[in-house]
């Protein structure tokens, strides 16, 4: 782990490296600031994976201490959003040497998670205040309006563009929780006997073209459920995988799967490691996460995706 274990902060994977940015000291005596209190930190760390016996190393710490933010990168820049501080900030990795630069406050602060939209050069963000979805335009830095009513989308910790079609995870049927397989579970139920129904799913899909939410249907039963901290991840293509801490067991929990549109547009998930297609007339078989045990007790949530890939 980094020299400086703090909570809070936030972790990105860009090309080999794995950079730790920023968090939060508690009352702790030992704060490389020599405050005692509780209080923001700019600092950043890298470890390099072509070079991993140097460990960690630290790189020009942030303009603005952060904590419970969030950091994504696009090319060879590091992108830095909320926490303690609304504007944003970024570095580039091929200039170490350099500082981090400010980007332009955003329209609004309550703001979600942000996504990289890297055909387009941009980041998406969603703002929850008003609903609108707004993109800042790495090539200029300018934040550009999207859309002014995105249509309620979720509170979700992360999302990804295919192929443009944005997808996110919405927790539904138990509080705090995504893959209630019951839901889905009911809708093939109703549509399969001919009594309707509405269909239900905890994949979200919108057409960033068409401006548009589009349905989606599981055509595989996931066994299990997967917290609110989830990441959905793009590992290419059309495969998709969501990732989780369990922190009863201590493993990082996670299930593939692979996303397709038929010709009505409709959204359609299933394993990715399977070579067939459950039909409507077929019952379901449980496919269950996979586990990768971890030998820490403690495991940060923003390092489960980097750890998967």
């Amino acid at each position: 782990m980094p020299p400086e274990v703090l909570y809070c902060s936030a972790a990105v994977a860009c090309s080999n490296q794995i950079y730790v940015l920023g968090g939060v000291c508690k009352l702790d005596t030992t704060c490389p600031d020599k405050v005692y209190g509780i209080h923001s930190h700019n600092s950043v760390f890298y470890f390099d994976g072509n070079n991993p016996e140097k460990g960690w190393s630290d790189v020009p710490p942030m303009q603005l201490g952060r904590a419970f933010h969030s950091a994504v990168t696009l090319g060879s820049k590091i992108y830095v959003f909320g926490g303690s501080s609304t504007s944003p900030e970024y570095l580039d990795i091929n200039d170490l040497k350099s500082s981090w630069k400010l980007l332009p406050e955003p329209p609004l602060e309550d703001m979600s998670y942000p996504v990289v939209d890297s055909a387009n050069h941009r980041i998406l963000v969603h703002f929850k205040s008003n609903d609108s979805l707004y993109a800042l335009n790495v090539d200029d830095n300018n934040w550009c309006l999207l859309k002014d009513d995105f249509g309620g989308w979720p509170d979700s910790e992360s999302s990804v563009i295919v192929d443009n079609v944005l997808y996110s995870l919405s927790p539904y049927g138990a509080p705090g929780f995504f893959f209630f397989p019951q839901s889905d579970q009911i809708s093939f139920f109703l549509r399969a006997h001919g009594l309707g129904g509405n269909e239900t799913s905890s994949l979200v899909a919108y057409d960033l073209a068409e401006n548009k939410r589009l349905p989606t249907r599981w055509l595989s039963r996931f066994q299990g459920y997967a917290p609110s901290t989830a990441y959905l991840v793009h590992t290419g293509g059309s495969n998709l995988c969501v990732v989780w801490h369990s922190v009863a067991s201590n493993t990082l929990e996670y299930i593939k799967f692979c996303v397709t549109r038929d010709s009505s547009g409709e959204v359609h998930a299933r394993d990715s490691e399977s070579e067939t297609q459950v039909s409507e007339s077929e019952t379901w078989l449980p496919i269950e996460a996979k586990k990768l045990q971890i030998d820490d007790s403690v495991i940060d949530a923003n390092v489960c995706q980097i750890s998967l890939l």
